[in-house]
C-alpha cells in the first residue's frame, strides 16, 4: 500500500511541476511586453516566487489533493537596446522543489519520506524587434529560445526542466494613454521538441499609476496545448505534456529611485488540466540603467 501511495504521489508530482518548470516561459516582470528597449538601456530584475499547493488538476479538469508540494524559484531578468529597435534579452532561474513527507494519520507509519532538490531550471534567451510604431502604440514581434538547462531525470519526480530544447514567437501590441498608463495583448507559438505537443500561448497586461510613487498592473495569461505530441514520453510517466491553464494576478510596483524600485506580485492557476493548482506569490527588486 505504501508502495502504491508513493507511485501515484509523485506521478501527480511528475505532471503537476510542469507548470512551474518547463518550457519557454513567460518570465513575470515588473516590465511591460510590446516596447523594446532603447539603444544602450538595460532593464534588470532580481525575482523570488513561491508555489505552495495540494491541488492537481488530471487532463478531464478534475482535482485531486496531493501531497504538499512547494517550488520557490529565483531568477534573473535582463533586456538591453541593442538598438532603438531590436532588444535582447536573458532569463536564468534556479529552482528548490520540495515534496513533503507522508505519515498515516492513525497509524503514524511513514507513507513516504518526501524528497527536496534545488539546482538550475530551464533558462530563456531571446530577442524582441519593433515592427510599428504610430503614436503611442507599438507592434513587435519577440523570438525566445527554452534552453534545456534544468534536469528532468530527477528520482521523485522533481525535475527543475522538461529536457527539450524549444522555440517561441509572439506578436505583441502595446498602446500607452494617461501619464504613464499602458495595455499590452501578446498572442504567440510555442513549438516543443522530444514528443512533447506545441502550444499557443496569449498574454495581457493593463498597468497604470495608482499613487504617488506606486504603480499597478493586472495580467493574465494562458497556454492551450495543439495536442499533437506523445501521451507518454520516454517511460518517465506523465510529464506535463498537453497542459492548459489561465494563469491571473495582480501586481503593485513602488518606485525607489528614478531608475529603480521594487513589486510584489499575487498569480492564481485556474482552468487547468494536466497541473498544479495554487498562488504564486512573488517579490522582485528592478532597475532600468
Amino acid at each position: 500500500m505504501h508502495d502504491s501511495f508513493r507511485h501515484h504521489a509523485r506521478l501527480w508530482v511528475l505532471a503537476g511541476l510542469m507548470i512551474v518548470a518547463t518550457g519557454v516561459g513567460a518570465p513575470q516582470k515588473a516590465q511591460a511586453d510590446g516596447w523594446t528597449m532603447p539603444r544602450g538601456v538595460g532593464f534588470y530584475q532580481v525575482r523570488f516566487e513561491t508555489l505552495r499547493t495540494r491541488s492537481y488538476f488530471e487532463p478531464t479538469g478534475n482535482r485531486l489533493g496531493v501531497p504538499t508540494i512547494g517550488a520557490y524559484r529565483v531568477s534573473l531578468y535582463g533586456e538591453y537596446g541593442l538598438t532603438d529597435r531590436i532588444s535582447v534579452l536573458a532569463y536564468v532561474p534556479i529552482e528548490r522543489l520540495t515534496l513533503n513527507r507522508q505519515v498515516g494519520a492513525v497509524s503514524g507509519i511513514e507513507l513516504d519520506p518526501g524528497d527536496a532538490v534545488t539546482g538550475a531550471a530551464d533558462m530563456v534567451l531571446g530577442i524582441r524587434g519593433n515592427l510599428f510604431s504610430s503614436g503611442r502604440t507599438v507592434v513587435s514581434v519577440g523570438l525566445a529560445f527554452g534552453i534545456p538547462t534544468g534536469s528532468a531525470t530527477q528520482e521523485s519526480g522533481l525535475y527543475t526542466g522538461d529536457g527539450e530544447a524549444n522555440q517561441q514567437v509572439t506578436i505583441e501590441v502595446g498602446h500607452g494613454f494617461g501619464t504613464s498608463g499602458y495595455v499590452v495583448a501578446v498572442a504567440g507559438f510555442n513549438h516543443r521538441t522530444r514528443g512533447f505537443s506545441d502550444e499557443i500561448v496569449y498574454r495581457a497586461e493593463v498597468g497604470g499609476p495608482v499613487w504617488r510613487r506606486v504603480s499597478g498592473a493586472v495580467r493574465c495569461s494562458g497556454v492551450q496545448s495543439l495536442q499533437n505530441g506523445d501521451a507518454v514520453l520516454g517511460g518517465r510517466g506523465l510529464r506535463g505534456n498537453d497542459q492548459r491553464f489561465l494563469r491571473y494576478g495582480a501586481e503593485l510596483r513602488m518606485a525607489v529611485t528614478t531608475n529603480t524600485g521594487v513589486a510584489l506580485s499575487v498569480d492564481r492557476n485556474a482552468l487547468v488540466q494536466n497541473g498544479l493548482g495554487g498562488s504564486t506569490v512573488g517579490v522582485s527588486v528592478f532597475a532600468r540603467l
